[in-house]
């Protein structure tokens, strides 16, 4: 099992910032929890199950976690504690084209943050995908962890992810959970039912 905290990009829902610059953010904790994490067909749907439960696009976490040291929201969610390990998928990035104004350069790496800043979290681990290639970030404080733990986890991570890939490769993989078809407003017993009786016809 494990707790963390998920970051996304925060221009989801109806509000219009087209016309506004910056860095949006919203975050909510999610709890993992695997009982057979060699099952790899379980393991994936276990977390999709769990992940989809946890919406970050509404901010709600964020307006009852941070407003104010005197809402009864506040005062519980910071007894509670935020995660440690903050997890941000940012999606696929774009192709580098030719005659583009701007491009990316991929081996410089500015600091997000001013050296006397407060980190909030132990880890952070920022997912994307460039050039049609998974690149998974690891930022973490030396004075906390050395850098062969870190390399240690994200070798292990590497080796987990390539072992789900191997098994969604496999045409007898594909499988479904209710958190696939939200709007179908089944639980996972009714759906395996009712992909049974398809499957009889």
């Amino acid at each position: 099992s494990l707790r963390l905290l998920r970051e996304g990009h925060g221009r989801d829902g109806d509000l219009d910032v087209s016309r506004t610059v910056g860095w949006f953010t919203s975050m909510a904790p999610v709890a993992l929890s695997l009982e057979n994490p060699a099952d790899a067909a379980e393991t994936i749907q276990a977390a999709k199950r769990q992940i989809r439960a946890t919406p970050i696009s509404d901010h709600s976490y964020g307006l009852l976690r941070w407003p104010s040291k005197s809402l009864e929201s506040s005062k519980l969610l910071e007894k509670a504690g935020d995660p440690l390990v903050l997890f941000n998928f940012l999606g696929r990035q774009p192709e580098p084209r030719d005659g583009a104004v701007f491009r990316q350069i991929s081996d410089a790496k500015p600091s997000s943050r001013s050296p006397s800043n407060e980190r909030s979290h132990l880890l952070e681990i920022n997912i994307s995908v460039r050039e049609g290639r998974l690149i998974a970030d690891w930022i973490y404080c030396d004075g906390a962890h050395r850098r062969e733990t870190v390399e240690r986890w994200a070798l292990r991570f590497t080796t987990e992810v390539e072992r789900l890939v191997d098994h969604c490769l496999i045409p007898q993989s594909v499988s479904f959970t209710a958190s696939d078809f939200p709007d179908a407003e089944l639980d996972d017993g009714d759906l395996t039912k009712l992909l049974a009786r398809l499957g009889e016809r």
